[in-house]
């Protein structure tokens, strides 16, 4: 008698606790599917895709004569990146300096310059999300970009009058196409703010005059090659 007592005890105690509401349920129904709509994908996207940065360095130049003296150079860029998705991006480059030529002790010669460059993360290919890797961005907190693109420069010095008239934009200025290539290696502070070293080599078409400005360029092509060390900050 005491052992049907007991089980019919057990079965009381059971069938109560099956039929009560459980007290997560409320949450569980209510609770999304992300799996489903897809948000949960969003803390594996990128959490910025635009960034305005700034770079200091200088330039120097490799097969004109006279070159560019390095040590008188200071070289500022400011770059407006936009990132495509988590490889590839564009940033605008517009960039500025003054410096002197290893031939002479000649008033300064200025250079303005503005490009635009195709960026592409060598992280995955490299495997650097092994050693390294961030949820939140799906890839690793150091990057390594390379670039390449175009753009446009104009190059005067003020003790110089531009005596080759057929210069057809900015008068007593030597106007200047370039193509670029380069690579940046990166690293991610936070999530808001990175810094980068980036290497340029620019190849300058139509350059009238040589990095001094008193001699004139008589080669196609010079080559004018760019360090920097910058400062990112991601919106």
């Amino acid at each position: 008698m005491l052992k049907i007592i007991f089980v019919f005890f057990i079965c009381i105690i059971s069938f109560s606790s099956f039929s009560q509401k459980s007290p997560n349920s409320f949450f569980i129904s209510k609770r999304k599917n992300y799996f489903k709509d897809g948000k949960a994908k969003k803390k594996h996207q990128l959490t910025s895709v635009f960034t305005n940065g700034i770079n200091y360095g200088f330039h120097g130049s490799i097969n004109s004569n006279p070159n560019i003296n390095s040590s008188t150079s200071n070289a500022i860029y400011l770059t407006t990146r936009y990132f495509i998705n988590k490889n590839w991006g564009i940033n605008l480059k517009l960039g500025y300096d003054e410096f002197q030529s290893k031939a002479d002790d000649f008033a300064k010669s200025k250079l303005a310059l503005a490009n635009i460059n195709f960026m592409y993360d060598l992280g995955d290919i490299l495997d650097f999300n092994s050693v390294n890797n961030n949820l939140k961005t799906d890839k690793s907190n150091f990057q390594l970009y390379v670039n390449f693109g175009f753009g446009i420069a104009t190059f005067w010095n003020e003790n110089y009058l531009n005596s080759i008239k057929s210069d057809p934009f900015i008068n007593n200025h030597d106007d200047i196409v370039n193509w670029n290539i380069g690579f940046s290696p990166e690293y991610m502070i936070n999530k808001k703010l990175s810094v980068n070293i980036d290497f340029s080599l620019n190849h300058n078409y139509y350059q009238d005059r040589t990095f001094n400005y008193s001699i004139i360029n008589d080669k196609k092509v010079i080559e004018l090659y760019t360090i920097t060390l910058g400062i990112n900050y991601f919106y």
